[in-house]
């Protein structure tokens, strides 16, 4: 009985050892969890702050080339790829902005003084289309880059107003010397331009006054030389429309018309003469209906007389003797 107790005593023991044992392993266990744990840890951060600093290093060295080819660029007067180089790079606000300003100050210049030289020449398209240009290309890097100032918008779009305000009127000088020449197509091809930049009633009320010139200037040509008058007369009279029925181009084409039908043997009134309808009238139906342009192919005695019996038939009085 004494054997059997000692030897269950002795298996308690040695459970209880085993047990020991056991969670001291387990413990052992968790520990080394912990430490590598840690140490994984450490060594990601460590990890990351080493490859910020070389990212960080490497940066730098590539700013500091970008910087080196700018300044280059710049002292070479290639402003348009110092900014090419910034907008391809992305060069922050802090690194590029005074190169960026730099290179458009002196691409300002350059595009005033070059738009002037032209409009010396009286190149006056090719100067407005550069400044049109130049402010759309400065609109842009300005839309790109976020940080440039945009100052010279205002400059520029003062600049191009005085321009075009002087290429107006040199396009008016050009189609009057045209008009004096008789040179239709050397006028007509600067009012085109004009209608780009004059006001629209401006245009058309300068046109009508040169037109009329024109057709003066090439009626006296083709008189003098020797031009038969029915050919004058049409001329004159296909023209009418663009001098708005000038009086005066109307009393040349009656001259001429005049001229030629004595020449083919038509009779025709004398100037002073005025012929007069069964009822006493010049015009007889001019109180009741519109009057064609057939109706009025009479003299200009006749038309002056005309106007007046118009008014006298809705009862207007007049006091010259000569109408009475």
């Amino acid at each position: 009985m004494e054997n059997i107790n000692n030897l269950s005593s002795s298996d308690e023991i040695q459970q209880k050892e085993n047990t020991f044992y056991i969670a001291v392993i387990l413990f052992g266990a968790v520990i080394v969890i912990i430490l590598n744990v840690i140490t994984i840890f450490l060594f990601i951060n460590y990890a990351k702050d080493e490859n910020w600093e070389i990212t960080s290093e490497n940066t730098n060295v590539v700013t500091n080339e970008i910087i080196d080819h700018l300044d280059t660029s710049i002292s070479s007067g290639q402003y348009e790829a110092v900014i090419q180089m910034i907008l391809d790079t992305g060069l922050d606000e802090a690194a590029g902005a005074d190169y960026l300003q730099k290179a458009i100050d002196e691409l300002y210049l350059q595009c005033v003084n070059e738009a002037s030289a032209l409009a010396a020449d009286n190149d006056y398209d090719t100067a407005l289309a550069m400044i049109d240009g130049r402010i759309q290309y400065f609109a842009d890097i300005a839309d790109r880059t976020g940080y440039v100032r945009d100052k010279h918008e205002y400059d520029l779009g003062e600049q191009r107003n005085q321009m075009a305000q002087t290429y107006v009127e040199y396009l008016y000088q050009t189609a009057q010397e045209c008009s004096n020449n008789g040179d239709e197509n050397g006028m007509l091809a600067a009012f085109d331009q004009l209608s780009l930049f004059a006001p629209p009633e401006e245009v058309e009320k300068k046109k009508v006054e040169l037109y009329t010139n024109l057709v003066l200037v090439i009626i006296t040509n083709m008189s003098a030389s020797g031009e038969g008058a029915n050919v004058i007369a049409h001329y004159i009279d296909s023209n009418l429309r663009n001098t708005e029925n000038n009086c005066r181009l109307i009393e040349f084409r009656e001259y001429y018309d005049d001229i030629y039908q004595k020449q083919i043997g038509n009779s025709r009134m004398m100037e002073t003469d005025i012929r007069v309808s069964d009822a006493g009238y010049i015009l007889p139906d001019s109180n009741i209906r519109v009057l064609s342009y057939d109706d009025i192919r009479i003299s200009e005695y006749e038309l002056y007389f005309a106007l007046f019996e118009i008014y006298a038939r809705h009862d207007r009085t007049f006091g010259k003797k000569r109408l009475l």
